[in-house]
C-alpha cells in the first residue's frame, strides 16, 4: 500500500488525540480511519451521469433511451 504524509493543524491534531485517547487507539489510527471513511463517502456511484453524457452526443438521435425491465426479469 502506498504511503502519504499529511500535515494537519494543531486544532485537528488535538481532536484526533482526544478521540484516540477515548477509544484507546493512536491518533494515526483514528486519522487513517477518518480519511478512509471520507474517501469512501466520495466514491462515485457506478455509471452516474452516463445517460446524460450519452444524450449530450453532438449527433442527435444516435443514442435513444429505451424502456427496459430489471435484468432479473430478462
Amino acid at each position: 500500500m502506498a504511503q502519504a504524509t499529511i500535515t494537519i493543524d494543531g486544532d485537528l491534531l488535538k481532536q484526533l488525540e482526544e478521540k484516540a485517547a477515548k477509544e484507546s487507539r493512536t491518533a494515526n489510527e483514528v486519522a487513517n480511519e477518518m480519511l478512509r471513511q471520507s474517501l469512501e463517502d466520495r466514491t462515485p456511484v457506478p455509471n452516474e451521469g452516463v445517460v446524460e453524457w450519452l444524450l449530450a452526443c453532438p449527433e442527435k438521435g444516435f443514442f435513444v433511451p429505451i424502456e427496459s425491465e430489471s435484468t432479473g426479469v430478462l
